[in-house]
């Protein structure tokens, strides 16, 4: 199904200034997921787990692992699923306990390394970099299906970004040659739900309910993200507060907005990450 696009004013929600800012190093792939205790984002080589009830955060090591971290999601209770280029792992926030789920074959091939993952309940679901994208459905013990081009998306195409919500999952998809579109799926068969064209890249977004997808366009200086409402079938533009504080080293305080997670709890949060700096903002 396809919808028109249509940009209107944002009034159903507002997210106020800053509540509290982190600074952070600048971002390498800039991989963060909450669940409605915790957030938890990578650095360089580190990850750091912010606790929402102690206002603490603390940080794990990751130099021994595989790579670096491109994707986090949040798996059950005080569980993540944190992904590497070749790699997915459990991580358990209260012991620091990182296992392995699953390592690809070592060889050469860039094309065949993993880009996105997601979760709900006790399905994950990851998708590869490469054009024709693949995308394979998983739990913690085995891969249950594997869905290849023309299913997953065409041949010349490449999926940026997937996130379930129940049994429904959120794609942006990117071809050189067209505008890339916001797909909704039914998780079991690909089939398709919705679709809306976009004019810009989105690398990464969220689910904010059912109906209001969250996206993070890919572009420099514009502190705004893009929200779908697929039972209206519209597109609102988001702004976002600027920064009060500077975490910046040239003092910059409109810096590039990267990524974004929800942190849902007796208080919602809208977790903005920057260059140098993780805004938690208030929704109301």
């Amino acid at each position: 199904m396809s919808s028109e696009l249509e940009v209107t004013q944002f009034t159903k929600f507002r997210i106020d200034g800053e509540e509290k800012i982190i600074g952070s190093t600048m971002p390498l792939y800039a991989a963060i997921a909450a669940s409605p205790e915790y957030v938890i984002y990578y650095e360089n080589k580190i990850l750091s787990v912010y606790d929402q009830s102690q206002s603490c955060k603390k940080t794990i090591s990751w130099s021994e692992k595989d790579g670096h971290v491109i994707d986090i999601c949040w798996y059950n209770n005080k569980q993540f699923i944190i992904l590497t280029k070749r790699e997915f792992h459990l991580f358990n926030v209260d012991t620091e306990q990182i296992r392995m789920i699953h390592s690809l074959p070592k060889n050469d091939n860039d094309d065949s390394t993993y880009h996105r993952c997601t979760s709900h309940d006790e399905c994950i679901m990851l998708c590869f970099s490469c054009p024709g994208t693949t995308i394979e459905e998983w739990t913690l013990t085995k891969c249950k299906k594997r869905w290849r081009s023309p299913k997953s998306c065409r041949q010349d195409e490449h999926i940026c970004c997937l996130r379930l919500l129940s049994n429904i999952l959120g794609l942006t998809i990117a071809k050189s040659t067209q505008e890339p579109r916001f797909e909704l799926r039914q998780s079991e068969t690909m089939s398709v739900l919705f679709s809306m064209q976009l004019t810009c890249q989105c690398y990464r977004f969220i689910s904010m309910n059912d109906h209001n997808w969250l996206l993070v366009p890919y572009y420099y200086g514009r502190q705004e993200l893009l929200l779908i409402n697929t039972n209206e079938k519209t597109l609102k533009i988001i702004d976002i507060p600027l920064l009060i504080h500077t975490y910046d080293y040239n003092g910059n305080v409109n810096q590039m907005i990267w990524n974004v997670a929800l942190m849902s709890g007796n208080n919602s949060y809208l977790i903005v990450r920057r260059d140098r700096s993780i805004c938690f903002h208030n929704i109301k």
